[in-house]
């Protein structure tokens, strides 16, 4: 079952009956959970399950990645990534950005790949050497008629294989027998970002 970027999430009536107390809630997640809003915005670095230990993690390997989405009406949209090492994603089967990363970030528009319906983003990652390795990426989507901007990030759900079949890169390829990926943590907000070749 492919992820809805567009989600809509319906809260419990008793809440608007009291403002009061939805106040007092906000205040407490502010003040316990102050840096949770900025870590949920954040992709996670993300790479095979079968590459888990520390010799694997550091040594040279190659990576694909699979995910899919789907949209409504897609207006606009942007993606940020960065790759360790070198790096290619495909959207709805067209290559839509290539190179190396070394784990900085790149960001560009894809508004032009995406359509109605179901949308699959693919990537290849080759990692030489050093400690970043995997694929960290946000995608931010907004629909006709919508101001703001949905988000899909990298995380434990995307799949994962170190070797693809053929065709991996589009929707004629199913997702059966892929793995789920390995998080490897969160990507720091404060990387140095540059326009991705395409």
């Amino acid at each position: 079952m492919e992820d809805r970027v567009r989600i809509q999430r319906k809260l419990p009536n008793w809440l608007f009956a009291n403002p009061s107390f939805a106040l007092l809630l906000g205040v407490f997640c502010l003040l316990v959970f102050p840096d949770s809003s900025i870590l949920a915005d954040q992709p996670e670095w993300i790479w095979s399950p079968i590459k888990s230990g520390a010799k694997d993690l550091k040594g040279s390997g190659e990576c694909y990645f699979r995910k899919k989405f789907t949209l409504i009406r897609p207006e606009d949209a942007e993606m940020e990534f960065a790759a360790g090492d070198e790096f290619e994603i495909y959207i709805n089967g067209k290559l839509a950005a290539q190179g190396q990363s070394f784990g900085q970030s790149a960001e560009m528009n894809i508004a032009g790949y995406l359509h109605p319906g179901v949308n699959l983003i693919a990537a290849r990652v080759r990692h030489h050497d050093g400690d970043q390795v995997g694929l960290a990426l946000r995608i931010r989507v907004k629909e006709k008629g919508e101001a703001r901007y949905r988000r899909l990030l990298t995380d434990g759900s995307w799949k994962t294989r170190t070797a693809a079949p053929r065709n991996w890169k589009t929707t004629a390829v199913s997702d059966i027998g892929w793995l789920k990926a390995q998080t490897l943590g969160v990507i720091k907000p404060d990387s140095s970002n540059q326009s991705a070749q395409e």
